[in-house]
């Protein structure tokens, strides 16, 4: 198992967030999405140089089109009770949506990283109240994770449960090149999965955001994520099933929708050289399939008005400002 590197963190309760609506009682829906490159119009020295606003390309207008892009999103999306976003600039992004364009919708606790150096964070809203919250960095055989897990418990009135939030490295340097960084953020959810399940073995734990990897990948070194073939021969860190009964998150082994017989609505979330690709994860543990409580019971894509004229993902364009992002959300219910 990697080290595990812990910092407790702070999140707001926005009460200024009217909302007249009770928890809902038959289940909740979660949502991670990859909103691609959401900067506002504020110069803090980290962003990418095309958003520095003083480049004249980026402005105040520009965001709150974005801000109203994602609100838009959100509602195509059915208002999940949580959510979880990646490739935020910063926490303050979400404060402006929660008190803007969300406002009303019940989103009154959020959270985000805030991390030295690094352009782009990972957030979340949620409708449940916040128990706790954890940011993560994880090591695997000498290798760093490049960007944070974030963590939070949530408190429902299925019990608590844990959610964590990550944006691995992508594979833009090369596959084999950058599995390390992938492989040592894996390590973070099956070692926090394993401490999780120790404390309480009847916690429920969903790890999600965009792993910039596939449930199908296959290569001569060792992966960050395989299927679950029993023995975990292939080296794998992560392992996942599409077979409910197969889920154990103490030895690193978790459901995903991508691998279930139903199947999804959409074979991935993002387009690469006109391929589908399954890069954006919600994984489950097993305690969502006992049968005594909450249980999972769908996933799907959500692709309404979201797809350009050839299909792919309407991604954002900052030249002429069309699109929303080069990923599709993945969004699930368990009840």
């Amino acid at each position: 198992m990697g080290h595990i590197l812990v910092i407790v963190l702070c999140i707001t309760a926005a009460g200024c967030s009217q909302w007249h609506g009770a928890y809902p009682e038959e289940g909740i829906e979660i949502l991670t999405y990859n909103v691609q490159d959401l900067f506002d119009a504020q110069y803090d020295g980290d962003e990418y140089p095309e958003y520095d606003p003083r480049s004249g390309r980026w402005d105040a207008p520009g965001y709150h089109l974005r801000l109203s892009r994602l609100r838009d999103v959100v509602a195509r999306s059915g208002y999940p009770d949580i959510i979880l976003l990646q490739e935020i600039e910063k926490p303050g992004i979400l404060d402006d949506l929660v008190t803007g364009y969300l406002y009303g919708q019940g989103y009154r606790y959020r959270g985000g990283t805030s991390t030295q150096g690094s352009a782009i964070e990972v957030g979340i809203l949620s409708r449940y109240p916040v128990m706790q919250v954890l940011l993560h960095r994880g090591e695997h055989h000498g290798e760093s994770s490049p960007r944070p897990t974030m963590e939070v418990v949530l408190d429902t009135p299925w019990g608590a449960i844990h959610v964590l939030n990550a944006h691995w490295k992508s594979k833009i340097d090369g596959d084999e090149q950058t599995e390390p960084a992938r492989r040592a953020c894996a390590s973070v959810i099956t070692g926090r999965a394993a401490e999780i399940r120790e404390q309480d073995g009847d916690a429920y734990i969903i790890a999600g955001g965009d792993f910039n990897t596939t449930p199908y990948e296959s290569g001569c070194y060792p992966l960050a994520v395989a299927q679950w073939d029993g023995g975990g021969d292939c080296g794998a860190v992560l392992y996942i099933t599409g077979d409910p009964a197969q889920p154990d998150a103490a030895e690193g082994v978790f459901f995903s929708p991508w691998l279930q017989e139903v199947g999804m609505n959409l074979p991935g979330t993002y387009m690469y050289r006109g391929d589908w690709e399954a890069i954006d994860h919600l994984l489950f543990c097993e305690n969502f399939f006992t049968g005594e409580s909450l249980e999972f019971c769908e996933a799907y894509v959500v692709d309404e008005q979201l797809l350009d004229a050839w299909g792919s993902p309407a991604g954002w364009n900052l030249d002429n400002r069309e699109g929303y992002s080069d990923h599709l959300p993945l969004g699930a219910v368990v009840r």
